[in-house]
């Protein structure tokens, strides 16, 4: 079996079933429209018991915002907004029966010692969400922070030990995701939480923090990063998953404490050549096929062409290549 090269999720539905770690309950970790991973409850819901702002819908392994008109009136719900072990503040009243319903099958499995709770409970629904790698608690120490068109991701630790999640035949890939190409440290504006924690925070960076922000490419190549790939499994062939991404959204009030006010030595400190940080000054490149549309603002040779346009080449070089072949065969055997 393999998976189907136009899949947008390369993670085997096999491997998404799981149980929260924070209530027991069964849930089915799926790959975003962003990059990211979320619990989903492994059931349908009626839409009209279901909240807007708590539907989601699967769509080619993908799961999106919002309900599917085409899934008949079904939609899906995330575990983190209803899971039992999380007090939420601004739960729907619509909800409770559902989040009651959580409650009750934890304490019955509690109670038959089919579960053991953790310790110490998740500090909220984004720690439900999306909870920080097993890895990144044996290392401990320096976890970076990769930036991407505003949004912050936090490593497991540092970013030269950043590997592919990939699988292949001996396992998971080792090859590293980093390349010094691709991006470059920035000082942003320290996130912080608010109120006397955070300002201690700020006080501590000195209102700035160092990240590596890949700001610079276009989104199909940040994806390689998002999704945790290095450059031969970034491309568009079918690679499951070894593992899952250990790539987290950045957290102040967890990832607070790892945030860097220096910025590291030996990797690139200024942007990758030929970008300007001003759009306004920015150059913008089309693609060389003569009806695409698509365009960067990245410096690239001349002849470049995008994405959809290189895949579609590629596909020609190849059937070019073959049909080549067999006519030497012919004439060979001629």
């Amino acid at each position: 079996m393999r998976i189907w090269h136009s899949s947008q999720s390369k993670t085997p539905v096999k491997d998404c079933v799981e149980r929260c770690t924070w209530c027991g309950n069964s849930v089915e970790w799926h790959d975003t429209f962003e990059g990211t991973r979320v619990p989903i409850i492994p059931r349908e819901f009626p839409v009209r018991a279901v909240p807007p702002r708590y539907r989601w819908h699967l769509s080619n392994g993908t799961a999106y915002l919002g309900a599917n008109p085409r899934d008949y009136g079904y939609c899906r719900v995330k575990h983190s907004s209803v899971c039992p072990a999380v007090e939420h503040d601004d739960l729907d009243p619509a909800m409770q029966p559902l989040v009651r319903a959580l409650a009750i099958r934890i304490q019955k499995a509690i109670a038959e010692g089919l579960f053991v709770p953790a310790s110490i409970g998740p500090r909220g629904e984004a720690e439900v969400q999306e909870p920080d790698p097993a890895i990144a608690e044996e290392r401990g120490g320096t976890r970076h922070v990769i930036k991407y068109s505003g949004f912050l991701r936090i490593c497991p630790g540092p970013l030269d030990e950043l590997t592919c999640v990939a699988a292949t035949a001996e396992g998971r890939c080792e090859a590293l995701v980093l390349d010094e190409d691709e991006g470059y440290w920035e000082q942003i504006e320290a996130p912080h939480l608010p109120g006397r924690a955070g300002q201690m925070t700020l006080l501590d960076l000195r209102g700035r923090a160092w990240v590596w922000s890949i700001d610079t490419i276009d989104f199909q190549h940040a994806l390689r990063w998002l999704r945790q790939r290095c450059h031969d499994h970034g491309k568009y062939g079918s690679y499951p998953d070894a593992s899952p991404t250990e790539l987290v959204t950045f957290d102040p009030y967890r990832h607070g404490d790892f945030l860097i006010s220096d910025r590291p030595a030996g990797y690139r400190a200024s942007p990758v050549r030929g970008w300007e940080l001003s759009p306004r000054r920015a150059k913008r490149q089309r693609c060389a096929t003569e009806d695409c549309r698509n365009s960067t603002v990245v410096a690239v040779e001349k002849g470049w062409l995008c994405w959809q346009c290189e895949r579609q080449a590629k596909r020609r070089r190849a059937v070019h290549t073959k049909w080549q072949a067999k006519a030497s065969a012919a004439r060979g055997s001629v």
